[in-house]
């Protein structure tokens, strides 16, 4: 949480464990709305930077296709050569 939440936080705890008023002439309201405002125009002003998942989904997805890609082929191999031959067919018959 960066300082200006804790101060907002700080401001708007405060003024609820004294029971102050909801009166927009509180100083302290005044106070918190302009932190609040500033707040705003911060999270506003930075750039949408994308989440790691969209950045990496697309390479992820990548190696896990040719992970499962070898893994079909090598399964497929190991199939053909473990089927048993039939003895009849190789002797002609």
């Amino acid at each position: 949480m960066g300082k200006l939440q804790r101060a907002i936080q700080y401001l708007s705890g405060e003024f609820l464990s004294e029971g102050g008023s909801a009166s927009f002439k509180d100083e302290r309201i005044q106070a918190n709305m302009i932190l609040m405002a500033c707040n705003r125009g911060i999270y506003f002003e930075c750039p949408v930077v994308s989440s790691a998942g969209e950045r990496f989904g697309p390479i992820v997805d990548t190696v896990l296709a040719r992970i499962r890609s070898h893994m079909l082929e090598t399964a497929g191999f190991q199939m053909r050569s473990a089927q048993p031959t039939d003895p009849q067919a190789d002797s002609g018959a």
